[in-house]
């Protein structure tokens, strides 16, 4: 068996859903560089023949509100030119 890196990429704020391999970890965040930097993206490192399941990815600009009501695990930081962006994953209860 072997894994593989699945580049994601986020809507700029707020919410995106995406569908991988369950479980898939999490490798890094950061700007799509090959589309100029104008796009986040996650990484995960995923074992592409497993079953999917849905992961719910959140992101906020530096000063923006941030929901108590869902349990969100900070997973990083993007700078794109004078913006600075928090990406959080949303787990289960």
């Amino acid at each position: 068996m072997t894994s593989t890196i699945w580049k994601y990429q986020l809507n700029s704020v707020g919410e995106t859903i995406v569908t991988a391999p369950k479980p898939a970890a999490v490798r890094g965040v950061g700007p799509d560089v090959h589309n100029g930097g104008k796009e986040i993206c996650v990484w995960l490192e995923v074992v592409p023949d497993w079953t999917t399941t849905t992961r719910r990815f959140h992101v906020f600009g530096t000063g923006a509100e941030i929901s108590l009501d869902k349990p969100l695990k900070h997973i990083g930081i993007v700078f794109q030119e004078d913006m600075v962006f928090h990406v959080f994953e949303e787990f289960m209860r």
